[in-house]
């Protein structure tokens, strides 16, 4: 039937995926009782105030952050590497002989690095985080 008045009106099937893109704008209809009553209205109100503050609190721990984590960085790096054994290996790695990268390699294993580690500044905000 829709296709029929649309095939009639000459409505390019284009433009009318911008007015289905529109339809997800209902999602935003429980906001429309934001103005219809007070106490939420306080609520917001008093959130979007906070809004400044909270930023700038965000910004101070960013920067405490950074700061352990150049740290970490100084003294961590690259120290949380470990030897693991290969996904199909049949035999156990003796791990009280393994010191060395050279080590666990000569016993078959898989040196390997942590995920969380403090190997470079991004690595190390995400460890800390």
């Amino acid at each position: 039937m829709f296709d029929l008045i649309f095939m009639i009106a000459e409505v390019d099937m284009q433009q009318l995926q911008a007015l289905k893109a529109l339809r997800a704008l209902r999602a935003l209809r429980p906001l429309r009782m934001i103005s219809r009553n007070e106490g939420m209205k306080l609520v917001v109100n008093a959130l979007l105030a906070s809004l400044p503050s909270m930023t700038n609190v965000l910004l101070v721990c960013s920067l405490f952050i950074l700061i352990f984590s150049i740290g970490g960085v100084n003294f961590f790096k690259g120290t949380f590497y470990r030897c693991n054994e290969k996904w199909d290996s049949k035999t156990d790695l003796d791990y009280s002989k393994i010191v060395t990268q050279q080590d666990c390699f000569d016993q078959g294993g898989v040196w390997e690095n942590s995920p969380a580690n403090f190997d470079n500044s991004i690595n190390a905000m995400s460890t800390l985080f």
